[in-house]
């Protein structure tokens, strides 16, 4: 399942690399994400997504 979804991040340029943080926090229902009922009151209904990346230029 894809949605799009919109957050802030920090985006720095390093050494010619860009570097993008952001966080952000989604519900398991609204991806279709089926908990199993024996740990259904151990896990969390909202997961924060951590994102990290460092993009390079493409040598071709």
């Amino acid at each position: 399942m894809t949605k799009k979804i919109t957050t802030d991040a920090v985006i720095n340029v390093v050494n010619g690399k860009i570097d993008a943080d952001a966080q952000f926090s989604i519900l398991v229902a609204d991806y279709n994400i089926t908990i199993p009922a024996l740990v259904k009151d151990q896990i969390a209904k909202s997961v924060k997504v951590k994102v990290d990346a460092t993009l390079d230029l493409l040598k071709q």
